[in-house]
């Protein structure tokens, strides 16, 4: 359109017309698209200006704020319908004009609502427009009821768990004093007492003090092996580079004089370095190379191999033997407390050691299971987070 030098107003053409009323036309249907968009939202969201009062906003702000005119003062319309309490408008107010006068970047707060939404806890965030393009902000409701709720749960099943936790070292301190005492006792007595009674009991009877004396000791085992196992999953040591190559070498080398003697070897391949607790990490190995000489095969000599193979984000290190074996239905339970697979000819041991193994590798963020058939020796895997470590010099290495 133009004007003559009249003033009056030219109509275009008519081409010229229409494309202009197409213009239009996609003009408002893009306005429509968007405000459809900003109403489907599941935030309640409004522009104030610069005095804080309601210039637009989309449906979800008028179904849970209420329905208020253009120029209603925000906080005191939402007062008004019992949304804010005192204390909250109050801070509510002090952010928004902190923001609308550019003394802060942004306004958050979490409030617990009243009116049509009591119960509900929002939310309230404000942030500033361009000012060349309109001198007011965005308030956004967001509703956060779940989350809280969520938040709150996970804070009661934390402070459970602290519990737990705690009564759970002072079992372990019960176990380390008020029950291994009594044992102690036993064994001395018993002992004490076969000594004193030498060549006046008949053999039964110095057959029976010696099963007293064996089940004492037998059960004082299996409390030290509990106090580790519990030690194990509460200590949260932290982690430090590992040179796992030494480390495992080392376990290695104090079982080597025992197996020499059989015929037996471990083999170390090479090994990197990991992030981890070097004590639990040892005591790892000490458990599957343990576990490896407790159940070798009679009628040949012992071959362990301890290697190495990069995985998608983690080592996996293998542990393998040619040892008697284990049954498919037993790959699992064997990793549960006090689980020994042969107890009748292998009756060394606490039934302990995979458990606390086990739970090595999941401390280390990793995993560890069997896979092994009856004759054929067992493979222990376990896999430990690859984060690019490399071996300690000696003067980082953990103490």
């Amino acid at each position: 359109m133009s004007t003559s030098p009249s003033g009056r107003v030219r109509l275009p053409p008519e081409t010229d017309a229409a494309a202009y009323a197409a213009k239009l036309t996609r003009l408002d249907f893009a306005l429509t698209i968007r405000k459809a968009l900003i109403d489907a939202l599941p935030v309640a969201v409004a522009l104030l200006d610069g005095g804080g009062r309601l210039t637009a906003c989309n449906a979800t702000w008028t179904s849970s704020m209420g329905d208020h005119p253009p120029g209603t003062l925000y906080v005191e319309g939402c007062q008004e319908e019992g949304l804010f309490g005192p204390g909250d408008g109050v801070r509510v107010r002090r952010g928004l004009f902190e923001v609308i006068e550019g003394d802060r970047e942004y306004f958050s707060l979490d409030i617990l609502c009243g009116g049509k939404v009591k119960g509900r806890a929002y939310n309230v965030t404000v942030v500033p427009l361009d000012r060349a393009a309109f001198d007011g902000v965005v308030v956004l409701h967001t509703d956060i009821t779940e989350r809280q709720s969520l938040y709150h749960n996970l804070m009661e099943q934390t402070a459970r768990l602290e519990k737990a936790n705690e009564e759970l070292r002072q079992f372990a301190r019960i176990v380390s004093h008020d029950l291994k005492e009594p044992l102690r006792g036993v064994v001395s007595f018993v002992q004490l007492l076969a000594r004193r009674n030498q060549g006046h009991l008949d053999a039964e009877a110095e057959q029976f003090m010696g099963y007293i004396v064996s089940s004492a000791k037998r059960m004082e085992t299996q409390l030290n092996a509990l106090i580790s196992y519990i030690q194990t999953a509460q200590d949260a040591a932290p982690l430090h580079p590992v040179n796992l190559d030494a480390l495992v070498r080392g376990v290695a080398n104090d079982m080597t004089d025992g197996l020499r003697q059989q015929g037996g070897s471990i083999t170390v391949d090479p090994l990197p370095a990991i992030s981890g607790d070097e004590v639990l990490i040892a005591s790892l190995f000490r458990n599957l190379l343990g576990n490896a000489v407790r159940y070798r095969q009679a009628d040949r000599p012992l071959r362990v191999r301890v290697s190495a193979r990069k995985a998608p984000g983690v080592w996996e290190i293998i542990v393998a033997d040619n040892g008697i074996g284990i049954p498919a239905a037993y790959h699992e339970s064997i990793f549960s407390m006090f689980t020994r697979l042969d107890p009748q000819n292998h009756p060394e041991g606490s039934g302990v050691g995979l458990a606390i193994a086990r739970k090595v590798a999941e401390r280390h963020g990793g995993r560890l299971w069997v896979e092994s058939a009856p004759g054929e020796g067992s493979q222990f895997h376990f896999t430990v987070p690859d984060t690019g470590c490399r071996p300690p010099s000696p003067s980082q290495a953990a103490p």
